[in-house]
């Protein structure tokens, strides 16, 4: 599933309202960041003076969205990663394809042209099929 352009914004926009990390567990069910260190029981403590201090679960709204959203947000995202890790591959086997066609064209050119340079030596331009074809002259 290739994710819309709307919900990577709707992802992004919740990364970007959600408190900085690097976030790591707390106990059994709260979340440590560099600004707070909050548990499930309301408590915790402050990273300037080390006072304990009663919040809610999550220090605010906008971390509890970026928790609640995590659990569809990131199978969606590795879902779009190996989706377009397989488009990366195959755009780049059909650039190696093109490639390898252009490499023909251009020997096939450079091959045409040698063959034009010996036509005058073999009189073969007095053709009036191979004039037209070298020259666009009937």
């Amino acid at each position: 599933m290739k994710l819309s352009e709307e919900r990577l914004e709707e992802i992004e926009e919740r990364c970007g309202k959600a408190t900085e990390g690097p976030w790591a567990k707390y106990g059994i069910g709260g979340i440590t960041s560099e600004e707070w260190d909050v548990a499930w029981e309301g408590r915790g403590l402050c990273p300037r003076c080390g006072g304990e201090v009663t919040q809610q679960p999550f220090v605010n709204p906008d971390d509890a969205e970026f928790c609640a959203n995590a659990r569809t947000d990131i199978p969606d995202l590795l879902s779009d990663r190996v989706e377009l890790g397989e488009e990366i591959a195959s755009l780049k086997a059909e650039s190696e394809r093109l490639r390898d066609l252009l490499c023909l064209v251009e020997l096939l050119r450079e091959a045409g042209r040698e063959v034009l340079a010996m036509l005058p030596y073999h009189g073969l331009l007095d053709l009036p099929e191979l004039r037209f074809a070298v020259e666009g002259k009937g």
